[in-house]
């Protein structure tokens, strides 16, 4: 599989938080809260990680990594360096 920039996946990461939280792109910034989206709950996050997993072949929920993860941001910085 082939590497994601940060960039790449900040974009793919977006797309799963618009599709399993059905908001507006324009409210999934980079340093935007994962729990403070709208709609955001736990199941719904592992939800979009799970798509995320699926999409890009990378162990997010076995990443002991993921526990730190708060923001928009981080979940795209860890999904770029699994892939790596």
């Amino acid at each position: 599989m082939s590497t994601l920039s940060e960039s790449e996946a900040l974009d793919l990461v977006r797309q799963k938080l618009v599709i399993v939280l059905m908001i507006q792109p324009e409210l999934v910034e980079p340093e935007t809260l994962l729990l403070s989206l709208p709609g955001a709950d736990s199941l719904r996050l592992v939800h979009a990680v799970t798509l995320l997993e699926n999409t890009t072949g990378a162990s997010l929920l076995e990443n002991e990594a993921m526990l730190r993860v708060r923001t928009v941001a981080d979940l795209a910085r860890l999904i770029a360096g699994e892939r790596k």
